[in-house]
């Protein structure tokens, strides 16, 4: 009851608040735009005896939440933002009206099946094959090599007279070696069988008890954008909510922070409540991130005597990795060798996630090469088909099999899935339509196993599109979705003290870390029982003052808090900022230099990925944290040769809110892809950070022959030689504020010892005196960038740089003294 009246008066409320805002749409621009605040739950029946009372005590409770008043209630600080007219016109700028989204269909043809299962009289399953639609063409049957996992070439004739016994032959097979899934081919027509796995069971032989958790994560799309693109599911989730013959409920959680903007620095949270930021720029090249943490949630239900279930529809072996590979870079096997080799490998690292079953994962290699000739399915097409269904139907439809089949099977052990969706993982952020129906269907399908509960949500919003870049796609970058599908007997086994603060916590912020905690603490004995959120995360009332200062959140996330975040915006290229641009781009450039370097013995201090050269940047902001001030700009570098715009990099770097030496760089987001430079990028260096281009020749309009940057930002480079045209030391300045140094080798049989010591008057170094570094041949090196924080200072720093060198013939240096460099 208290589920049921409260969400019935947020309903009222956020009712009226849609309504208002449909209104101004209209008026303005004639589109719906925005569509998140519709309440989806609906009352769960109950004694009209209760009515009354119930209905008064949840208004009493709503008045608290959003009017300040005495005690301990507090308003609800976090107000949600709603986009302006600015902002309403970017959306529609990029989407255009949006009132009607078609319902898109594969372009391609469906055929009938040509085995299925279906139910006998006895309700088990039983396997069927019609040939009719293969008419006069032979039938095939394929099924994934248990040694190496790759996708399918060896294909067998099927005898006719014996198909349904043979395929069956195949199903057993495949279960037995762990795949839920094979292919049966005649003509043009190309298929896939799937079945659900082999359950395990509760021990002693005992009854499932516990709930079922299903948790759905689509990649790549903000709340709002969900509301706005998927009308079919929406009006799903609202159906759920209000037809009473449906026992289930809906919860739409509206405040869900995002801590980052990549997949795993939100996710990571939620399977083991570690924050990490993955875009650190580091001496070494990470082609891996660090792990999901899988293990921490999976190991903990297994224990529990759950069995777990981890899907994706990437192939495993997809140059850019997938979930289960934690996204290791790495080249695609070429030969049968390799990929047992690997294969093995990938097994073991799964096997130590504590993953039971993974669906239908690898059916992924096969569909994908056989649709797109790809390992992935990024960017592109618009419409990815097999068989006249969406791609993304395929697994939707092996979920609903694996709940249908464990319903009709109380002795298998509870079930913890994860589905990782990356249809939304493209460019311009409409073919998210092609799961629409499906999901619609899915969703209802979820809402009718009683003793499942049922999570869709998003890691963050669109980072690919256009839209990405306007001041709204920033800020819906942060905005992920969070929808939960609560059966009426998953409601009952989560007791009313669980529902209600789900119920209260749909309009309180908070993280995928607190559904970390509410998930670990399901079946804990010392914390299930708890009533605080530190302990039991979303399964306790968040507290209604909670803010963003609050939570765990990456240098660069912006808060999805309306207001909460006071920004001041830098005009662009402004001067008194360049000083911050230097140090961003000396910082990459050392990296990776470091990076190489680390690469081989004999490399010299750049390879094909090219030094950086700062060109200009833009919508630079800065956010005061404490005793810090961070500073966000997109940087623009000039582009390798061969190409025309330039590369664009989110760089973070945080600065002493007091006159204080150090810079400190927090991360760099690539804006612009990199996946085009994956054929020339040097193996040692981060392709995050990587410019190149397959024929190397110099820029001239950049640098000097030597390599030296002809400008940065604008500004000339000053060149003075220290030793014989070899070490150089650079300087650029910035009007009178600021300016930046820079020391190189320039040979290649020469290696140098650095000293620079110097007066820092009144002024902020990025980067401390004394400056020690040793510069072996064909190396640059970032020294450090200047800036005033009193503008009428003009005094010396006497800067001076204390010299060594080493001839390649000589094992000793030898001082050549020390020279001003002021």
């Amino acid at each position: 009851m208290i589920l049921a009246k409260r969400v019935s008066i947020s309903s009222l409320r956020s009712g009226v608040r849609l309504l208002a805002c449909i209104v101004v749409a209209v008026l303005v621009l004639g589109v719906v735009f925005w569509l998140p605040t519709i309440s989806l739950s609906r009352p769960t029946p109950k004694e009209n005896m209760e009515k009354e009372n119930m209905e008064k005590e949840n208004m009493e409770k709503e008045n608290m939440e959003t009017t300040l008043v005495s005690g301990n209630q507090t308003e609800i600080k976090c107000k949600p933002h709603r986009p302006d007219q600015d902002g309403i016109k970017q959306i529609t700028d990029h989407y255009g009206p949006l009132d009607r989204i078609e319902s898109r269909k594969c372009d391609d043809n469906h055929y009938p099946d040509i085995c299925a299962f279906g139910k006998t009289e006895s309700r088990n399953q039983a396997l069927s094959c019609d040939l009719k639609v293969c008419g006069k063409s032979e039938v095939e049957i394929a099924s994934v090599d248990p040694k190496m996992g790759k996708a399918v070439t060896d294909w067998k004739l099927l005898p006719k007279d014996q198909i349904d016994v043979t395929v069956q032959k195949a199903v057993t097979s495949n279960l037995e070696r762990g795949f839920n899934f094979l292919f049966l081919r005649c003509g043009s027509i190309f298929q896939v069988l799937s079945f659900p796995p082999v359950f395990r069971k509760v021990d002693g032989g005992k009854n499932r008890t516990k709930i079922n958790l299903n948790v759905i994560l689509l990649d790549s799309i903000s709340r709002p954008h969900f509301y706005r693109i998927l009308p079919r599911a929406v009006e799903a989730l609202h159906k759920i909510s209000h037809d009473p013959k449906i026992q289930a409920t809906t919860l739409d959680f509206e405040l869900v922070q995002g801590i980052g903007q990549q997949t795993f620095e939100n996710i990571r949270p939620f399977f083991c409540g570690v924050l990490e930021d993955d875009n650190k720029v580091t001496a070494s090249s990470k082609n891996t991130r660090a792990s999901l943490g899988v293990e921490v949630l999976y190991g903990t239900f297994k224990k529990w005597g759950y069995q777990t279930l981890f899907q994706e529809d990437l192939c495993w072996y997809d140059v850019w990795g997938s979930v289960l590979t934690d996204i290791e870079k790495r080249a695609v096997p070429q030969s049968d060798s390799a990929f047992k080799e690997r294969w093995k490998e990938f097994e073991e690292k799964v096997a130590k996630k504590q993953v039971d079953h993974q669906g239908i994962t690898h059916f992924s290699c096969t569909a994908l090469d056989k649709m797109l000739r790809r390992t992935n399915h990024y960017d592109y097409p618009q419409k990815i088909c097999l068989n006249g269904k969406f791609y993304s139907w395929y697994f939707m439809d092996y979920i609903t099999k694996v709940y249908t089949a464990l319903k009709s099977d109380e002795k298998a052990k509870p079930l913890l899935s994860y589905m990782h969706f990356n249809t939304g993982h493209e460019t311009n952020g409409k073919r998210m339509i092609n799961m629409d129906a499906n999901m619609a269907k899915f969703i209802i399908n979820m809402a009718s196993f009683s003793d499942t509960l049922t999570l869709i949500l998003s890691d963050h919003g669109h980072t690919r599109t256009p839209f990405r870049n306007t001041k709204e796609g920033g800020k819906e970058l942060y905005d992920p979705l969070f929808f939960m599908i609560v059966p009426d007997g998953v409601r009952e086994k989560l007791g009313p003290q669980r529902m209600n603060a789900l119920v209260t916590n749909q309009k309180r912020l908070f993280v995928l870390k607190d559904v970390h905690k509410a998930f670990m603490s399901l079946h804990d004995r010392q914390k299930m029982d708890s009533v605080d959120y530190s302990v039991t995360g979303i399964f306790s009332e968040i507290p209604a003052n909670r803010t963003c200062a609050d939570l765990e959140m990456l240098p660069a996330a912006k808060c999805k808090c309306e207001g909460f975040d006071e920004e001041i915006e830098i005009r662009e290229n402004a001067d008194e900022q360049k000083w911050l641009a230097e140090f961003a781009v000396g910082y990459i450039n050392n990296a990776i230099q470091r990076q190489h370097r680390e690469g081989g013995v004999n490399s010299y201090g750049y390879g094909n990925c090219e030094r950086l050269v700062g060109k200009s940047f833009s919508k630079g902001i800065k956010r005061f944290r404490g005793e810090f001030i961070v500073t966000s700009m997109d940087i623009h570098v000039f582009p390798p040769t061969g190409y025309n715009e330039d590369e664009v990099f989110r760089v973070t770097v945080k600065q002493f809110a007091e006159p204080k030496d150090g810079v400190f760089f927090l991360n760099s987001i690539r804006v612009t892809t990199y996946s085009k430079f994956e054929l020339c990028a040097d193996k040692s260096v981060d392709i995050k950070l990587c410019a190149c281009a397959k024929n190397q020749i110099t820029r001239k309009e950049v640098l000097f022959e030597n390599g030296v940057p002809s400008k940065m930002f604008g500004s000339t480079t000053v060149v003075k030689n220290l030793d014989s045209n070899c070490l150089l030391f650079m300087r650029r300045d910035y009007g009178s504020f600021s300016f930046a140094l820079e020391v190189a080798n320039v040979c290649t049989n020469t290696t140098y010892k650095f000293t620079m010591t110097g007066s820092t008057d009144q002024r902020i170094f990025t980067n401390t005196l004394p400056i020690s570094l040793e510069l072996p041949p064909k190396t640059f090196h970032f020294l450090t960038s200047v800036t005033k924080y009193i503008v009428k200072v003009d005094t010396d720093l006497n800067l001076k740089a204390s010299i060594q060198v080493q001839n390649r013939e000589s094992d000793t240096f030898h001082s050549l003294g020390t020279v001003e460099v002021s």
